[in-house]
This record gives structure tokens, C-alpha cells and sequence, in this order.
């Protein structure tokens, strides 16, 4: 079985365990060690069998190493280095520049903040997964292992936020700005939400376990309501409608009704400033207008562009996970293991891409990033 559909058919949405030996949900008991125990042909778990993917995996049964995990690596270290360098500039432009710290940046910044975490945490575990297992331990496992569903999380929920403070903006232009002390609320809001949300019920059903000299870290759901499969289907449609199909809707409504306001307030400044008449005056209010609509568009431009690259990077890993729990036998398909792991690098490329899309849409952004790379000291506006 492809290891990135085996990560999304028994696993948490979310979940993007790409190694050739991710194991699966195994049974609904509890275990009374940590230790597979059984006959090497058929090995099993307090008489519990062990996944198929694991069982058949020819990594295990000594082949040598495959090009798919040599391939997966290289992806995986470039991933890692324009991750780590795009996301750092994010962060340190909207440090050291007190004068561009906007609501809509300071949340741009936590987006690059989950995004940094990601290529600086997760990533280099998958790369060892691929090799050595599971290489934080037990406790580990418990603790760490939902760090990467929740820092994608933060961004989807952040997205969602940058898109409600536009709509807010932009709607009631004459209610106070959001102050810097709130936006720090706000994320604060988001990050302990996404981890009770998504980190606490993985890191209380996460499992270790340890075969052939390998370990492995994977949830395990309860019997409840009546089965482990029927709690993690519940739960993986929660998160689908919480984390994906709500965001989605009030992004595409927010975003649209701003781009309807927007061409709205140009049509009546051109008419309130006579952006036609040749009077000095006037042009001159015309040319300020136009010049604020032009900008607050430029920006409305890239947050859409920003929302809608993230949505295809991220919402194809919850449809392929959604198939293969209610598609019998789709899992075993060579055709969708490639879709899958095509699915698998749109995943990855979301956390590098955001640096990118700042880099030629956003002129501060760009200036920025040229002087920080260039070790330039920024004057500090009070």
C-alpha cells in the first residue's frame, strides 16, 4: 500500500505520514505493551494482526533503499531550505518594520510563524521516518506527534481570520482598527483552539509500538460509539466540516462581497471627487482616491491569491482521505497511489509557497525582504 494513502485512510485528516512503513490503526483494544510479539510470517500485537502495509513492506524485508524514498528525501531537504529561508524573512520583515505592522501582516506573520515550525519540525522527522521509524520515542509520540496537524491548522484558521478582518475593514470602515494588543488575542485564540481541537485527541490515542527494530507512532481510536473505524470517521468529519468546508464558505463569501465593496466605492469616488473634471482640486481628491482603492485592491488581490493557493494545496489531502474511507478497495489502486502522492507534494509546497506570493505582490514585502537578506538595519516608525 502507497504510505502517503495509508497515513490518510487511517490517520487524521491531517496527518501526512509519507514513510514506506506508516503503520495503520491496529484493532480497537487496548495493548498491554509497546512490543509486537508473534511469528515473524505473520507477526501480531496481544494477538491483534499487524497492518498489511507494514507486514509487506519491502523496506522491511531487507531490499535496498527505494528511489521513491531517495526522491521523497531531495523533495523533502528543498522543502526544508526555502521553507526556512522564505518564512524567516516573513517573520523578521514584520519584526524589525514596526510601521507595516497591520492587523492583516500580523496574521500573515503567524501563518509563516506555523509554516516555519513545520519545515523546522515535522518535516526533518518524515525524512528519519523514512529510514529509522518513528525517532522521538514514546512520550514523543503522545506529544509531538500531532504538531504538524496543528500547525496547518493555525494557517487555515488564520486565513480564515485575515479574511473576516478585511470584510470587517472594509464593511464598517468607521469601528476602531483592530489593535495590536487584540490581534495577539486572536492568535493566541487560534493556536490554543487548534491544539484542543486537533492536537489533545491524537496525542491521548496516539500508540507506540516497535517491530523488527523499528518504531512506529500512529492514533488509535476508541470503540465508541460503537467501533474504532465509526470514531474515526465521526472525528475526521468534524474536522473536514470545521477545518475545511466552514473556512471555505465564509473565505469565498468574505472575499467576495470585499471585491463587490471595493468596485462600489470606486464608482461612487469617482463620482463624488468629478474624477472627470479637469478642476485642480478635484483632481488632485481624485488621484488621492483612486490611489487608496488602487491599494486596498492590490491587497484584496494577493489575499485572494494567498487563500486560494492554500486551499488547492490543502483541501485535495482531505478529499483523497474522504475517498478512500468510503470507496471500498480505492486504497489498493496504483492509479489513485499516484494521485496521492501528487497530493502529497501540492501538502508540502503550501508551507513554502506564501514567502513567494509576498515576494512579487506586496511592495513592502519585496523591499523588505531584499534589505533583511541584505542585513539592513530598518528605521523604527513610532
Amino acid at each position: 500500500m502507497d504510505p502517503t494513502l495509508a497515513s490518510t485512510m487511517y490517520s487524521s485528516i491531517f496527518i501526512s505520514k509519507i514513510t514506506n512503513n506508516s503503520p495503520s490503526t491496529i484493532g480497537s483494544g487496548p495493548y498491554e505493551d509497546n512490543t509486537f510479539s508473534g511469528p515473524t510470517s505473520n507477526p501480531v500485537l496481544n494477538n491483534q494482526s499487524l497492518p498489511e502495509n507494514l507486514t509487506n513492506c519491502s523496506f522491511e524485508k531487507g531490499s535496498p533503499m527505494l528511489p521513491w524514498n531517495v526522491l521523497t528525501t531531495v523533495f523533502y531537504a528543498v522543502v526544508i531550505l526555502l521553507g526556512v529561508v522564505g518564512n524567516a524573512l516573513v517573520i523578521s520583515t514584520v519584526v524589525r518594520r514596526s510601521d507595516i505592522r497591520s492587523p492583516c501582516n500580523l496574521l500573515l506573520a503567524n501563518i509563516a510563524a506555523a509554516d516555519f515550525a513545520v519545515v523546522v519540525f515535522p518535516t526533518p522527522v518524515r525524512i528519519l521516518e523514512l529510514y529509522f521509524g518513528w525517532p522521538l520515542g514514546k512520550w514523543g509520540c503522545h506529544i509531538l506527534f500531532p504538531i504538524q496537524d496543528v500547525l496547518v491548522t493555525v494557517s487555515v484558521v488564520t486565513h480564515t481570520a485575515i479574511a473576516l478582518e478585511r470584510h470587517r475593514a472594509l464593511t464598517c470602515p468607521f469601528k476602531l482598527k483592530l489593535s495590536r494588543k487584540k490581534v495577539k488575542q486572536i492568535l493566541l485564540s487560534i493556536w490554543a483552539t487548534c491544539y484542543t481541537l486537533i492536537g489533545l485527541p491524537q496525542s491521548v490515542f496516539s500508540r507506540f509500538a516497535k517491530w523488527r527494530g523499528k518504531s512506529y507512532c500512529w492514533p488509535q481510536w476508541p470503540n465508541w460509539p460503537s467501533t474504532a473505524k465509526d470514531f474515526r470517521v465521526g472525528y475526521e468529519i468534524f474536522l473536514v466540516s470545521v477545518f475545511i468546508a466552514v473556512p471555505l464558505l465564509i473565505q469565498t463569501f468574505s472575499y467576495t462581497k470585499v471585491i463587490r465593496i471595493l468596485k462600489v466605492k470606486n464608482k461612487l469616488g469617482r463620482i463624488h471627487y468629478r474624477c472627470d473634471s479637469y478642476e485642480t482640486g478635484f483632481s488632485m481628491r481624485c488621484s488621492q482616491y483612486k490611489e487608496r482603492i488602487r491599494k486596498k485592491r492590490k491587497l484584496v488581490r494577493m489575499l485572494v491569491v494567498l487563500v486560494a493557493l492554500f486551499q488547492v494545496c490543502y483541501i485535495p489531502r482531505g478529499a483523497a482521505m474522504l475517498l478512500c474511507e468510503f470507496v471500498p478497495g480505492l486504497h489498493h489502486s496504483s492509479a489513485f497511489s499516484n494521485i496521492d502522492r501528487v497530493i502529497m507534494i501540492l501538502y508540502y509546497i503550501k508551507h513554502v509557497v506564501n514567502p513567494v506570493i509576498l515576494w512579487f505582490m506586496s511592495r513592502d514585502f519585496h523591499s523588505s525582504f531584499l534589505s533583511v537578506a541584505a542585513c539592513a538595519r530598518f528605521p523604527r516608525r513610532r
